[in-house]
């Protein structure tokens, strides 16, 4: 490019940035098809069976519930 005419290398670097960015633009596609392609195979090796029975731990009633069930009990026990 040294060696080239100011006009030549206006024409020359155009061509390149063109060529640049049609490569950019083609690896960037490649690369989310290949980010794509690893999520699809760790999501089929990672299957959950949702039908499977889970314990569940009982949670606890708030204080407004627990003060009405005991009301409750010192009513039906009268």
């Amino acid at each position: 490019m040294i060696n080239l005419a100011p006009e030549e290398k206006k024409n020359r670097g155009a061509k390149l940035s063109e060529i640049k960015t049609k490569l950019t633009e083609a690896y960037e596609s490649k690369e989310q098809i290949f980010k794509m392609t690893q999520i699809n195979e760790q999501l089929e090796k990672d299957l959950v069976d949702i039908s499977l029975d889970v314990a569940h731990e009982e949670g606890s009633y708030s204080l407004l519930a627990e003060i009405r069930r005991d009301a409750e009990e010192i009513c039906k026990s009268m």
